[in-house]
């Protein structure tokens, strides 16, 4: 008699094992189904976000520049003759 009970407790346990497997089934064909939209103001932050990225990463190279330029004046690299008459020329591109 015992048997047969635990033998009756394993075929609800089945029946109840594929029940979930088929309701898991159902859930993983919806979520294929499943969209996700995103809505305008977060794209438009996204965008300035990534701007913002951009100019703080400019930010860093324009203070490098600096700095290299400040050195090349305090050493002396801009008077001579060789670099003056490189900016001159440049001037004049850009007046021309």
């Amino acid at each position: 008699m015992t048997i047969d009970k635990i033998n009756k407790i394993q075929a609800i346990q089945t029946i109840q094992n594929l029940k979930k497997v088929k309701e898991n089934a159902n859930v993983k064909n919806q979520s294929e189904n499943d969209n996700i939209t995103i809505s305008s103001k977060a794209q438009e932050a996204l965008e300035l976000s990534k701007l913002v990225n951009k100019i703080a990463a400019q930010e860093c190279l324009r203070t490098e520049k600096i700095a290299d330029a400040k050195e090349k004046i305090a050493s002396g690299y801009y008077l001579k003759e060789q670099v003056t008459e490189k900016v001159a020329e440049k001037i004049a591109e850009i007046l021309i």
